[in-house]
């Protein structure tokens, strides 16, 4: 009877150590999943599509009141006219699920920054260029609080894009296939409109 008790007590410290270990396990790919980056020493977004005219004043890493930590990404720029100034941040392959969530803060000295994500829809032609993969975007929070640090965040992208497949279906006349979307680049939107716009990011998840 002995024998059988510490057989079973062993058989169960094994069942509980491998819960142990895949439970250790799973945290340790939910969190290498996670990107971070507080922007302390290198640049971490670059100049994308636009159709403004602007100046770019300065574009470093800045130690002036950042939102966290030692630093934040500071751009600079004397826009003269047009709508949209793209500064793009790649994030690999990111699949959209319900799980998707994009955030950074922003700083600014006017409002109308805007986050947004760039899809790539891998199983639609870019009408335009059949050698590359149909992308959209999906849009997120806009800066408000001029002067103040505000979060910006991308929170249900799942409903946005099949909000923006039923625009584009409609538009294009037929139904496009979205599956297996995914985000391939975060955008900051920052042309707040003609004049000097100064720009701080931190604290990107």
């Amino acid at each position: 009877m002995a024998l059988w008790r510490s057989r079973i007590l062993v058989a169960l410290a094994s069942v509980g150590l491998g819960v142990g270990v895949f439970a250790l396990a799973s945290l340790a790919l939910a969190q290498s999943s996670m990107h971070k980056n507080a922007f302390e020493s290198k640049l971490g977004w670059s100049k994308g599509g636009t159709d403004a005219v602007f100046d770019e004043i300065a574009h470093r890493i800045d130690d002036r009141e950042p939102h966290n930590g030692q630093g934040s990404e500071f751009i600079e720029l004397d826009v003269k006219k047009g709508q949209f100034i793209h500064y793009v941040y790649p994030v690999g392959k990111a699949p959209v699920g319900e799980d998707l969530r994009a955030a950074v803060w922003v700083r600014a000295n006017r409002p109308g920054t805007q986050l947004l994500a760039r899809v790539v829809l891998p199983n639609e032609r870019d009408p335009k260029n059949l050698e590359y993969r149909l992308t959209t975007y999906i849009r997120g929070d806009g800066y408000q609080l001029s002067g103040r640090w505000q979060l910006l965040e991308i929170g249900r992208p799942v409903r946005e894009l099949k909000d923006q497949q039923q625009r584009m279906s409609a538009s294009l006349g037929r139904q496009l296939d979205f599956t297996g979307a995914y985000i391939d680049a975060l955008i900051l939107d920052v042309n707040g409109g003609p004049g000097p716009t100064r720009v701080w990011i931190d604290d990107l998840e």
